[in-house]
């Protein structure tokens, strides 16, 4: 019989645990203010991000009185006056680089009730994916709920192209086996690189090395005349950098003198 009583309770003391578990759950949702779970945004660029709260809990000790925010390494919190709330209660509103919060003891959001908003202006450095952490904390200072709002932040650099041969505008070569070459750099990768030159001679594509400084092509044979090379950089986020040129001389040919006056002896 008291082994009975022993299984007896423990399986209460599960269910009990399971209940618990389902009310802890459940009751509160974070989305964006248009119900998705994730943002794409661009690097760089301040934007005003909305996260809605849904309170579906029950009771006094339901209401929420305190939503954390805390921003992934990298983000950028503008300035305090860019943050609000819709909240039926007066919010204090705090922050430290990385963590924003509004705060009222008694109660920021009511139980039951839903679309309560939180916005406020960041700006990410770095492109990447990245999780914005969407906390609260109701009256019994126990009760803690986390989401993540999903955040892809893209790459809009383009790359950075210096030619390093031909040096200048206007040098004259005296080789047909010519060597292009450009220092390079990007704040993610670049994938490729390439050149044309006028007089009919176009897209040589250029060899970019392995740690994405520079990019070259050599032995060209070109003919004597004066170009003008345009050079092109892709990065892996299809950004094009297509702006850097410059114009050479190539002169192979030797200049022959004939020596017109006074006239050779005979």
């Amino acid at each position: 019989m008291k082994k009975i009583f022993t299984t007896l309770g423990v399986l209460i003391f599960i269910f009990l645990i399971l209940i618990n578990l389902s009310f802890v759950s459940a009751p509160h949702t974070a989305t964006t203010s248009t119900g998705r779970t994730s943002y794409d945004i661009n690097e760089g660029t301040v934007y005003v991000f909305n996260i809605t709260i849904n309170n579906t809990d029950v009771g006094n000790a339901a209401n929420i009185t305190q939503v954390n925010i805390t921003l992934p390494s990298g983000f950028t919190f503008t300035t305090a006056s860019s943050n609000g709330t819709n909240a039926l209660d007066p919010a204090t509103f705090s922050n430290t680089s990385s963590v924003l919060t509004w705060t009222n003891n008694t109660r920021l959001i009511n139980a039951t009730i839903n679309n309560t908003n939180f916005w406020f202006n960041i700006s990410a450095a770095t492109p990447g994916d990245y999780n914005i952490t969407v906390t609260t904390l109701n009256t019994t200072g126990l009760y803690y709920f986390n989401s993540n709002i999903s955040i892809h932040v893209n790459d809009t650099t383009r790359p950075s192209v210096i030619i390093t041969n031909p040096t200048a505008n206007g040098t004259n070569y005296s080789t047909s086996s010519f060597n292009f070459s450009l220092r390079l750099s990007d704040n993610i990768n670049i994938s490729s690189c390439w050149f044309t030159l006028t007089s009919g001679i176009s897209n040589y594509t250029m060899t970019v090395n392995a740690s994405k400084t520079g990019a070259n092509y050599t032995n060209v044979s070109i003919a004597d005349a004066t170009y003008t090379s345009k050079f092109y950089c892709n990065d892996t986020s299809n950004n094009l950098n297509g702006t850097e040129q410059s114009t050479f001389t190539i002169d192979v040919n030797t200049p022959v003198i004939t020596l017109i006056s006074p006239a050779a002896d005979a």
